[in-house]
């Protein structure tokens, strides 16, 4: 059987669904059971949030597009560690929504373009860090957080031990998902992302294992730099593995992230004491910022670029 052949064979055991929350927002994603699923049984869930370039509406471009996100349901690892996987996908637009189109975090900004000379909007990918008190959560993210007291209520699921990670702006994603909803998810991997550093408080006692490549010219290194040190500044204990000669898809590099040794064991053992609720309702409100004085500390040798919201 071919690489292909077996990867759309393990596409084809994951059931397509769409889930529509309060707001109207309807959310495409693919979830995969656990074979010879017990309902008495808790299971594990991990949560993947795909890239920028898979977002739409056709509910396989996420697991076709990233094929490195199905080792969490190959035999091997769910022989180990049966649990669900769930992939929701990201519209292109919501109704509503920001007229520049929808994405995992909507962190706009303006930059001249290097080769028409004229201004263009993108999301905040070529900053190092943003601000989540200045970009309230996004249509569709706030959709995902939505949607998992949908499925808590559909399968045995255990609300001690929800995963979350993600690659590129899945990787934004996931940070963005961890600090708004601290608590709720008992460890989280962000690939390839950037985050809010004044937020280091909030995520100290949530396992962490981050990932990035050195070369990686799409989202900056550094990012995952002052994310990490935040955290450490703030008592925490996160992994970070940076892969010296890695670019921005180190994910799909074999022995790599979701292949490195011992990742899945790790990731698969972290539980929280006590389960989180999931408010269905949809808030801009965000956790208390840690103190500022991390900036004061000039993380990473003056590598910290802290953007805020651009002022009309």
């Amino acid at each position: 059987m071919s690489t292909s052949t077996h990867a759309q064979d393990l596409l084809d055991t994951l059931q397509a669904r769409t889930f529509q929350d309060a707001s109207g927002v309807n959310l495409p994603y693919r979830l995969y059971v656990p074979e010879n699923y017990d309902p008495n049984q808790k299971y594990p869930l991990v949560l993947y949030l795909h890239g920028s370039g898979e977002r739409g509406d056709d509910n396989r471009l996420p697991l076709e597009a990233e094929p490195f996100a199905q080792t969490f349901f190959s035999p091997d690892v769910q022989a180990a560690h049966p649990s669900f996987f769930l992939v929701p996908q990201c519209p292109w637009e919501v109704a509503g929504g920001d007229p520049r189109g929808e994405f995992w975090v909507n962190n706009f900004e303006t930059v001249l373009g290097e080769s028409s000379g004229e201004e263009t909007l993108h999301p905040g990918w070529t900053w190092n860090s943003y601000s989540i008190a200045d970009y309230p959560v996004s249509a569709s993210l706030q959709a995902v957080t939505n949607l998992l007291p949908a499925l808590q209520s559909e399968f045995s699921l255990d609300a001690n031990r929800l995963y979350v990670t993600g690659w590129s702006m899945g990787g934004d994603a996931t940070w963005d998902l961890l600090m708004r909803n601290p608590g709720l998810f008992a460890a989280g991997a962000p690939v390839a992302g950037v985050g809010d550093p004044t937020q280091g408080a909030s995520l100290a006692s949530t396992p962490l294992w981050v990932f990035h490549g050195a070369e990686d010219t799409s989202m900056d290194v550094s990012g995952s730099r002052i994310m990490v040190s935040a955290i450490q500044a703030a008592e925490g204990n996160p992994r970070y593995t940076e892969y010296a000669d890695g670019g921005h898809y180190i994910v799909a590099e074999e022995g790599r992230v979701y292949q490195e040794p011992g990742f899945m064991d790790w990731l698969f053992a972290q539980s929280n004491t006590v389960a989180v609720p999931v408010e269905r309702t949809r808030t801009s409100q965000v956790p208390e910022p840690a103190t500022l004085g991390l900036l004061a500390m000039g993380l990473l040798g003056g590598r910290f670029c802290f953007r805020r919201r651009p002022v009309a």
